[in-house]
Parts: C-alpha cells; structure tokens; sequence
C-alpha cells in the first residue's frame, strides 16, 4: 500500500484550496497507486487564514479510491510551545507532522540564506540540528518528524558518522514513539539524496521507529512521487509496515 503523508495543495502560496485543485493533487496520487494523501499545509499559513477546511473536508469524496487525511505541518521552536500547541488545537487535525526549518532565526533550507553554512563547521550544525529534532519529538506535539536530515538539503555534511551525531535524535523519536517520514523530495533537491538517507533510515529500523512514506508534493504532478522507490528502501532495510492516521491515531498497515 502507497501513502502519502505530506502534501501541500496550497504549494508555497500559488495555489488555493479550491476544490478543483485538490481533485488534482488526488488525481494524480490515483495515477500512481497512492491510497491515502496527508494534506499538511505549512502553519504559517493557517494562521494567515489559508486554510479552507471546508474544502479538505469535502475533498474526502472526491476520488473514490483515495482516502483523504488532513495535517498541518507545523515548525518547531523551543521558545514558541504556547503558540505551537494553539495551532494544532485549531482544528480536529488526523495528523501533526513537526519539522526542525529553523536554527534559530535562521532557515536554513532557503537558497537566499545558504551562505550561512560558513559560519559553522559542520560537526557542531549537525549536533544543533538534532538536538531540536529530539526536543521536537520529546515536546509530543506531533505525530510525525518531518525530513529527518534536512540539514544536508545544500550538500554540507559532517566529519562525523550522521548516524553517531543523529543519535540523540534517534533515542527520543523511539522513547516518544512518534514516526518519522521518508520523504522523496530530498531526490530532487540540491543534495539528491532521499530524507533520511539509507543509512540513517536502517539506523531508524533498528531502533524500531515507525515509518510513513511522503512526497512533501507543492504542485499536482508531484503527488507520490518516488514513492514506490521509498517504499523498496524501506523493505531493503527491513521495514514491513508504514503508519498511517486518523483523527490522530496511528494504525500499521503492511508494505505491499
């Protein structure tokens, strides 16, 4: 079974919820075999009123054969949990992926700000990127960690095995029992390399974290893609279940 946990039908603003646009979105993952879409809408747009939760939830019906979710992806910042946990109280969310886009002030996934990888040697940004993965999962916000080595999207990589550096991270994703995605963007980013890498994502299976699959799609065409790629990585490293949700709760189902 395909799923496809993380979806933005309103990309990065340039497109709307309007019905027509979410029957394209699950057109498209009817194309390719997915089953279940996450709609996760970044949260500074649900608080910028983008949101049109009457739409998603019509959505539902619009493609037999695929079942909708709605999400909210939601960044995590150590100094800003009141603010977090209104938004995901704003609506009867099935899931709440948190991903780590900020370092403090800054972003580091954005081209505008890629020269502040200079700042620092690679060894310690890893060690800051993970410590607030593990603060994310430890919060228990959310249901899903979202691009689990991120940090690596421009090609900086550590001196030291990511697998030691992620450890942290790894020991508090299992102890919140929250799971992490294998999103397929990261193939078609700068870095070329799925998140989370192979390796890391046979260091998630050993320590027995759940897997769901995503696509992170900001346009129609790019619902499940490389999805089945992701799912063959997961069985390779010895995964026979991806998570999927509802209304909050996590069910298994079986990699197929």
């Amino acid at each position: 079974m395909l799923v496809d946990y993380h979806v933005h039908a309103l990309g990065h603003l340039t497109s709307r919820h309007t019905l027509e646009n979410l029957e394209a979105y699950l057109r498209q993952a009817k194309t390719r075999g997915v089953r279940e879409v996450g709609f996760a809408e970044h949260d500074r747009y649900l608080s910028d009123g983008y949101y049109d939760f009457p739409n998603l939830e019509k959505a539902r019906s619009l493609v037999e054969g695929v079942s909708v979710r709605i999400g909210l992806e939601c960044d995590y910042f150590p100094n800003k949990l009141e603010e977090i946990k209104k938004k995901i109280s704003a609506y009867p969310f099935d899931f709440v992926i948190g991903s780590i886009h900020y370092i403090d002030n800054w972003m580091f996934d954005h081209p505008d700000y890629i020269e502040d990888f200079k700042k620092w040697d690679m060894d310690e940004l890893y060690e800051a990127y993970y410590r607030l993965l593990a603060e994310s999962a430890k919060s228990g916000f959310f249901d899903i960690i979202g691009h689990p080595d991120l940090i690596k999207i421009y090609g900086h990589r550590p001196k030291t095995n990511v697998v030691y550096l992620a450890e942290p991270a790894l020991k508090a994703i299992k102890e919140a029992d929250v799971v992490v995605e294998i999103n397929t963007n990261g193939w078609h980013k700068p870095v070329g390399e799925v998140y989370p890498s192979k390796e890391l994502l046979a260091a998630f299976c050993a320590y027995g974290v759940p897997i769901t699959l995503s696509s992170d799609a900001h346009q129609a065409d790019q619902v499940g893609r490389d999805l089945e790629k992701a799912r063959n990585m997961a069985y390779e490293v010895g995964y026979r279940e991806l998570a999927t949700f509802k209304g909050r709760k996590r069910s298994m189902v079986e990699i197929s």
